[in-house]
């Protein structure tokens, strides 16, 4: 009973943390952009602002971050996070967690929830403006492909070469060990691979073959075991009339 009861008083002041008042509002007229650079070491600007929040706070933020496209079950960050914690410290943990990133982020949004509960679920407010490396990156990669599937290598060269400029290094770099970040890294790290590839494929068809071999140089100082790149970095030289 005493544990439903303080479950009760967690949602009521949720509740009211997710209530926007007079100051949030006024906030939420000239608050800035939540940017977060994901690639290399993570940063955090909320406005003109260099966001810090403690370590677990931020952890959840870029849980929440990498998981935007919808709320996030309290369990699954519980589960993420405290998995060998009792049900109780576990939430608590959480509850704690959160608190903090909030606290983090009101010098920049006031008293706007920019953390939302709700339905047992976390998520950031959809209505904030924000902007993640990550997100451009797969933009571009995206546009990328449209461009070669039309046969613009042109477009293909800005598009990658705007999201190579992006990858910073592996994602959340300062963090090496949580799972669930090891696993999208592994699948960020293949689409940074992919996509030098085919910038160096573009940049060879435009006639740039010494900007083409240096991307192709980059796969393979990342792998050098692709033997597909170095057949093509030796077809580029060849063609250069010099030898590998």
């Amino acid at each position: 009973d005493a544990e439903r009861a303080l479950e009760r008083l967690r949602a009521r002041i949720d509740a009211l943390l997710d209530r926007p008042g007079p100051a949030a509002a006024a906030v939420r007229e000239g608050a800035g952009r939540l940017e977060v650079r994901a690639f290399g070491p993570t940063v955090i600007r909320a406005g003109d602002r260099v966001v810090d929040p403690p370590r677990r706070s931020r952890l959840v933020l870029q849980y929440l971050i990498a998981h935007r496209a919808r709320p996030v079950a309290r369990e699954v960050l519980l589960e993420a996070f405290w998995p060998g914690s009792s049900p109780a410290a576990a939430r608590n943990s959480l509850n704690v967690a959160v608190t903090l990133l909030r606290r983090a982020l009101r010098p920049a949004y006031g008293n706007r929830p920019v953390v939302i509960f709700r339905d047992e679920s976390y998520r950031l407010d959809p209505d904030l403006d924000v902007w993640v490396d990550t997100e451009e990156f797969a933009r571009l990669v995206r546009r990328g492909a449209e461009c070669r599937r039309a046969g613009d290598h042109a477009g293909v060269v800005r598009a990658l070469g705007a999201a190579r400029a992006l990858y910073r290094g592996p994602l959340f770099e300062d963090e090496p060990y949580e799972d669930w970040i090891v696993t999208m890294r592994r699948a960020l790290a293949a689409a940074h691979l992919a996509m030098l590839t085919a910038l160096g494929e573009s940049l060879a068809a435009l006639g740039a073959r010494q900007e083409s071999a240096e991307a192709l140089r980059a796969v393979l100082a990342i792998e050098p075991e692709r033997e597909d790149v170095h057949r093509r970095l030796m077809e580029l030289h060849a063609s250069e009339g010099r030898g590998y």
